[in-house]
């Protein structure tokens, strides 16, 4: 029971990060600066929301870490390309 206590506070501490970054990003929908920053800033916490997930449920692999880095480039460059 304890593990899956533990799932929904993850969880929900992403869908709470990644909700305040797409308020953010629709709330500056007329600066693509300051929405390629958020974004970038929403890479950022959701590759390391992974790492320290997998941390916590002590099963961090470089190749763990290599698919997030590898999802937020992946995201940071569509972005790039599509502001």
């Amino acid at each position: 029971m304890l593990r899956e206590e533990n799932h929904f506070v993850h969880y929900f501490v992403l869908f709470v990060g990644l909700l305040l970054f797409v308020s953010l990003f629709a709330l500056f929908r007329y600066n693509q600066a300051l929405q390629f920053s958020v974004g970038l800033l929403g890479c950022v916490f959701y590759v390391s929301w992974g790492v320290i997930h997998h941390i916590l449920e002590e099963r961090l692999t470089k190749l763990v870490v290599l698919e997030y880095l590898l999802f937020g480039v992946l995201v940071a460059i569509l972005l790039l390309f599509g502001l």
